[in-house]
């Protein structure tokens, strides 16, 4: 039986995460308490754990084409599911949640172990201390079910640190072919700046069409095209990254697609106007608060990978600060801070540029 390449395996793969990232973006919008954002980022950062340590196993990340087979396919499809299930499950508070939460997230995992001991052997085998890895934060998810309280809530995050240590060693393996590992990161990246674009959509299709804010269209499109600019002619043209540099570069991949899926929730309500914006608690935790972390993320990025913008995104990002401490502690129109934090983001992505097409004329 002849499957499509592995290129539209991991095309496949992704829609599951497009659709689990509308269900992580939904029960942030009912809590965006401190609680619920920090749940809601670790919830996310499972998820692209488990999208490293997969695309590892599968190949996508080496040029080095692997051939699909059948058992592939149906792990990943079972991943899928998983990954579907396990962002519902989000939805819920840790405690109200934990079991199908575990579940799911175990079955990941399985699939993980699964996809890599199909590739044993290959040139696109998982590291072996991933391995380990994966197999440690099972059964220390095992033992949260069995330990009282307070042991098993630490136990259990003990268990998400292990995984990401796990993600960590994919990403640091000598077999990983960099340009390769950053093309799948950037469809990963397109994929989230669009569902902002779905997320506003999902909202606005609750309201009546004469109910939108139409002016509140202005601060959304200047995010989407700052943060596209600033990506696809940036980060995405890395050239060496290694050791802890690259992952400091994933985890800020990670702050950045956060940061994203925060704000589509604070901007979706913005443009219709809905009265939770009008508390300063929830100006910061959807709009301010995402804008800061989106263009911090940005500036790593950008250091990183020794771009020309990461000066500029770096005062940029002291300046949203500045803005948030302001928003948090006064009752400045959610309206207004959109704008500003738009028109600050803009400025950061575009003035380097305009800088860099200068001089040269000037030199001559």
């Amino acid at each position: 039986m002849t499957w499509p390449g592995p290129q539209w395996l991991a095309l496949f793969y992704d829609l599951a995460f497009a659709a689990g990232i509308i269900a992580l973006s939904g029960s942030y919008g009912y809590d965006y308490s401190g609680l619920g954002a920090l749940w809601f980022a670790i919830t996310y950062g499972i998820l692209a754990s488990v999208w490293l340590l997969t695309g590892g196993a599968t190949g996508g990340f080496t040029t080095d084409q692997r051939t699909i087979t059948t058992g592939i396919v149906v792990l990943v499809a079972v991943q899928m599911t998983g990954v579907l299930m396990l962002a519902l499950a989000s939805g819920d508070s840790i405690a109200a949640s934990s079991g199908v939460f575990d579940v799911c997230l175990a079955l990941l995992l399985a699939t993980v172990l699964g996809l890599a001991g199909l590739a044993r052997g290959s040139s696109h085998s998982v590291p072996f201390r991933a391995l380990i890895g994966v197999a440690v934060a099972m059964v220390t998810l095992g033992l949260a079910w069995v330990l009282p309280e307070p042991f098993d809530l630490l136990v259990w995050i003990l268990a998400l640190a292990i995984l990401g240590l796990a993600a960590a060693s994919v990403a640091l393996d000598a077999r990983v072919d960099l340009r390769r590992l950053a093309h799948r990161l950037g469809e990963l990246t397109i994929i989230i700046i669009g569902e902002i674009l779905v997320k506003v959509t999902l909202t606005l299709g609750e309201e009546s069409l004469w109910s939108v804010r139409i002016w509140a269209l202005v601060p959304l499109l200047v995010f989407l095209v700052a943060v596209w600019w600033a990506y696809f002619t940036g980060p995405i043209h890395v050239v060496a990254v290694a050791g802890s540099r690259r992952v400091v570069w994933i985890t800020a991949h990670w702050g950045l697609h956060v940061a994203l899926l925060g704000l589509a929730v604070g901007l979706g309500k913005l443009l219709v106007g809905a009265e939770t914006l009008a508390k300063p608690a929830a100006t910061t935790a959807l709009l301010t608060a995402p804008v800061l972390l989106m263009v911090a993320s940005l500036a790593v990025l950008d250091w990183i990978t020794d771009g020309p913008r990461h000066v500029s995104l770096a005062i940029a990002a002291v300046v949203v600060a500045v803005v948030t401490v302001t928003a948090a502690i006064t009752e400045v129109p959610p309206g207004i801070t959109a704008y500003t934090l738009a028109a600050i983001t803009l400025a950061a992505v575009a003035v380097p540029l305009a800088r860099r097409r200068v001089r040269p004329l000037e030199s001559r």
